[in-house]
């Protein structure tokens, strides 16, 4: 796998699994999607269950699998969810995923300084994921921190 440039990446993407919000998934079952699709392993960085629980995906330091032609210059984090009880699509986000998504955005910020902003998969690729305008939501984010 190929090294991320840290001064290079520009983006924290946010996206979901487009599973139903009641689904148990784990890294494990996401990985063995993503590499049935030819992945050299799980293309998320981060995986954010309904409870909260923040499991580690991808290693940091390695240019993820999340968002064609965003891969090198960004860090893919994904809640568990997407799909409404009907399967409907819907940003099933828990109060939990919200607090838990916060706050890999600032351990990732540690990582990689230079993270201009925060937004989802549909800003740069034609996609539903991640169910919510990413974008809007985090836009004051990064502005807001004190340094």
């Amino acid at each position: 796998m190929e090294l991320l440039v840290p001064d290079k990446v520009r983006f924290i993407i946010v996206h979901c699994t487009d599973t139903r919000c009641d689904d148990s998934l784990s890294v494990d079952d996401v990985r063995i999607w993503h590499k049935a699709r030819g992945f050299e392993d799980i293309g998320y960085h981060f995986l954010i269950h309904p409870s909260g629980f923040i499991e580690i995906g991808r290693p940091i330091e390695y240019v993820g699998a999340h968002a064609v032609g965003s891969n090198k210059i960004s860090v893919g984090v994904a809640y568990v969810g997407g799909r409404d009880r009907f399967n409907n699509l819907a940003d099933t986000r828990t109060f939990q995923q919200k607090i838990a998504l916060q706050y890999c955005f600032l351990e990732i910020l540690k990582y990689y300084p230079n993270v201009q902003a925060i937004i989802g998969h549909n800003d740069v690729s034609v996609k539903f994921c991640p169910c919510f305008n990413a974008k809007l939501e985090y836009k004051d984010f990064l502005s807001n921190l004190k340094y």
